[in-house]
């Protein structure tokens, strides 16, 4: 009994969520306000992160250069 009562509304609940109208509301006012508010908190960490894998790329560069060098 109970276990039907909860499958019809999990249906009616994904019925109304697969709404054109709803999707709308859920994106526009949850989900797309979530992701900004995360991403903006986490970009300076992304910059410093981007930041210091250039500078240990360039480091490997260099080093890589003057091991061959050495070598010839």
């Amino acid at each position: 009994m109970i276990s039907k009562l909860t499958t019809e509304i999990i249906d009616k609940c994904i019925i109304e969520f697969n709404k054109d109208e709803n999707k709308n509301k859920i994106f526009n006012n949850l989900i797309d306000p979530t992701v900004i508010y995360i991403l903006d908190k986490l970009y300076p960490y992304m910059i410093v992160t981007c930041s210091i894998l250039i500078i240990i790329i360039v480091i490997l560069i260099i080093t890589l250069f003057y091991i061959i060098k050495k070598l010839n």
